[in-house]
């Protein structure tokens, strides 16, 4: 997960679970829950693999021009989570990220957003 400070980031790992009709976000290492949306609270998701994370810039999201790694990035598998207040910008492994985008459209009911990546590496 990025933590954004302005338009810096900061990855933590972090373990999303689905249950009890909430999406949560657990710390790694602490096991605390950083954040704990109702499933009816993510009104969208955008999945890219890519460079750079895209969202929708009609809902809360992070600034333009996100500082998301050094000159040499390489393509990862970014997922975008928005609602009208807040945002979750996870950064998942190729192990796992078509199951949580499958879990995400099952529970929240939503159709996640795939846009084409313009900087295919």
């Amino acid at each position: 997960m990025l933590t954004v400070t302005g338009k810096k980031t900061k990855d933590d790992d972090v373990f999303v679970s689905f249950a009890n009709g909430m999406l949560s976000v657990l710390h790694k290492e602490q096991g605390s829950a950083l954040i704990a949306w109702p499933y009816k609270d993510v009104l969208h998701a955008t999945y890219i693999k890519a460079r750079d994370p895209k969202w929708d810039t009609s809902l809360a999201s992070p600034p333009d021009g996100l500082d998301v790694g050094g000159v040499l990035r390489t393509s990862k598998n970014w997922f975008v989570l928005q609602n009208h207040d807040s945002y979750l910008v996870l950064r998942l492994s190729d192990a796992n990220y078509a199951r949580v985008i499958e879990l995400v459209e099952s529970r929240a009911g939503i159709k996640v957003t795939r846009p084409q990546d313009s900087a295919k590496n």
